[in-house]
């Protein structure tokens, strides 16, 4: 993982009078593909939203097409019972319960915009939105919600789990498979 210092240091090395180095595409892995670059004022710093997008597969099934790109859940889920949990822990809040143990962030306050979930065909996809996120934060927020979509938690129960502020009430942390980084805004 490359850090906002790191990549300022290494921005100067990537780029030479407007053209990407070869030193970019030895630092780019084969599953992250690049659209478009940018230059930005040095005094240019932070982004404003970022949204994730995470797809579960509900079907008994294996995914062929989609197989290592979402989260296979051979078991029916309750998309609209998970969108209701999601939507009692919008907000400011304490997220330490949906924390890596690894996590540096300085605080685990963060504030949740949006948290959907939807289901588009045998998909159900949760969309987040947040100006930032703690290490593994919206991978533990799935896999809780899964928990509520096979009708083993509440939505109370999920809500519960974040004002624990224990890590040890999280439900399980979701595979990465199925994590998409959608948009930063700026």
């Amino acid at each position: 993982m490359i850090s906002q210092d790191d990549m300022a240091i290494t921005a100067g090395i990537l780029f030479q009078k407007g053209r990407v180095t070869p030193a970019l595409f030895r630092i780019i892995v084969k599953h992250l593909v690049v659209i478009g670059l940018f230059v930005f004022h040095p005094s240019f710093i932070d982004y404003h939203q970022g949204r994730d997008e995470y797809r579960i597969l509900s079907r008994r099934g294996r995914p062929a097409l989609d197989d290592h790109r979402v989260w296979h859940c051979p078991m029916a889920l309750d998309a609209d019972a998970m969108h209701a949990a999601a939507q009692l822990i919008l907000g400011k809040h304490d997220f330490t319960t949906f924390r890596a143990s690894e996590c540096q962030a300085k605080s685990p306050e963060k504030t949740l915009d949006r948290l959907d979930v939807s289901r588009e065909g045998e998909t159900i996809v949760v969309r987040a939105s947040a100006r930032s996120f703690l290490h593994s934060q919206v991978r533990s927020m799935v896999g809780s919600l899964k928990l509520v979509g096979e009708g083993k938690w509440t939505p109370r129960e999920f809500r519960a789990a974040l004002d624990a502020r224990d890590r040890a009430r999280c439900g399980p942390l979701a595979p990465p498979e199925g994590l998409y980084l959608v948009r930063v805004d700026y």
